[in-house]
């Protein structure tokens, strides 16, 4: 406490006594978004045509991460597309793009560490979207 010119005590606001756990996060932020996720009983079909998107190359926070084998200055997936592994086996709708247009990632989020324990040793393999399960944004209109 220090003294004012009038001699009332004056508290002294340390600003590291208030500091912060966690993020900063605005008024309306979710804290923790919740993914869109397909029906239980959704399978690949056998007969949808699949195309290679990129590969798993992190698994983080419930999340994994795909970094995409083609630039995205033309189209890129939109949100929910539905992403898979070589031999079929579901990954999930794509949650979100990030990263610069020339090499974008895309990432799966998982409500559940349960789902996402099932994909932990995926690590390295091949993603391919499902061609009729999938849309796309296309950027070029966007420069």
């Amino acid at each position: 406490m220090t003294q004012s010119k009038n001699d009332d005590p004056v508290d002294e606001v340390d600003e590291e006594d208030e500091a912060i756990a966690g993020p900063i996060m605005s008024k309306n932020e979710v804290a923790d978004e919740k993914a869109n996720s397909l029906p239980a009983d959704y399978a690949v079909p056998e007969n949808a045509p699949l195309e290679y998107i990129g590969t798993l190359t992190g698994l983080v926070e419930k999340s994994a991460i795909i970094k995409a084998n083609v630039s995205g200055e033309f189209r890129i997936l939109k949100d929910d597309s539905v992403l898979c592994f070589e031999d079929r086996q579901l990954l999930g709708p794509l949650f979100e793009t990030f990263g610069r247009l020339q090499a974008p990632n895309y990432r799966v989020k998982f409500n559940s560490e349960a789902e996402f324990e099932k994909i932990k040793d995926k690590k390295g393999s091949k993603i391919f979207y499902v061609v009729p399960s999938s849309q796309f944004v296309y950027t070029d209109a966007l420069k």
